[in-house]
């Protein structure tokens, strides 16, 4: 069966927060221990932290076959998170019967977050944490999409531009150059041979020009670069 992701428990567990004694998170609550822990708890109860770690994994399998058995559409590993974050939180019976549920089976994903964001409430009344919770599922929902709709191309080191090293470097130039001078016609007369021994047997004299030019004009530029380097 899918899991939520590491970083998923983490976010769970800085929401509901380790408390190894029973409390009442509101006056009107239901009382909680270990990592929102809340079936059998009554008041009075403590636990280690083993077994408040114990309990979370048992309330995430629920959470998460609620999830896995009730979700019709493909979810993304961050969009599954979100709803098991949320279900942890409201119940699963609560997420069987949500509108949240009925619109994402539906496809309309885009719709989902703003249906995350209704259940800020307990018992009517709006809670501050609640509505951080969902708002903070919300954006998990929608991390994929934010990180798809992130473009442009990347970005050079920094340091000089690899355009500006070509026009400072000597021998690049030399490389252009020597391409200008003859390149074409080299590569012209070189094709007429059929293996090296060929062309050096039977090269013009126009040949023999071109690489003894190209050839000097390279190593100067080179050497030019090599002093240009060691006076800066």
């Amino acid at each position: 069966m899918r899991t939520t992701s590491k970083d998923g428990v983490e976010s769970i567990k800085q929401w509901e927060q380790l408390r190894l004694e029973a409390y009442l998170p509101t006056p009107r609550d239901r009382w909680t221990i270990g990592y929102g822990h809340t079936y059998g708890v009554e008041s009075g109860d403590v636990c280690t932290e083993v077994e408040a770690l114990a309990w979370l994994q048992d309330d995430l399998d629920w959470a998460e076959r609620a999830v896995v058995n009730n979700v019709e559409v493909h979810l993304t590993q961050n969009q599954f998170d979100a709803l098991v974050s949320l279900t942890f939180n409201i119940g699963k019976e609560a997420f069987k019967r949500s509108t949240l549920l009925e619109v994402l089976n539906a496809g309309k994903y885009d719709e989902v977050p703003a249906q995350i964001a209704r259940w800020n409430k307990q018992k009517g009344k709006v809670l501050r944490g609640l509505v951080r919770r969902r708002a903070h599922e919300a954006l998990l929902w929608q991390k994929d999409n934010t990180a798809k709709e992130e473009t442009g191309r990347p970005q050079e080191p920094a340091g000089r531009k690899t355009t500006q090293i070509v026009r400072e470097s000597k021998t690049a130039k030399a490389g252009l150059g020597f391409a200008g001078l003859g390149g074409t016609n080299l590569i012209a007369e070189v094709g007429e041979y059929n293996s090296l021994a060929g062309m050096l047997d039977g090269a013009s004299p126009y040949l023999w020009g071109i690489i003894a030019v190209g050839g000097l004009w390279f190593v100067y530029n080179r050497w030019l670069d090599s002093n240009k380097g060691k006076s800066t």
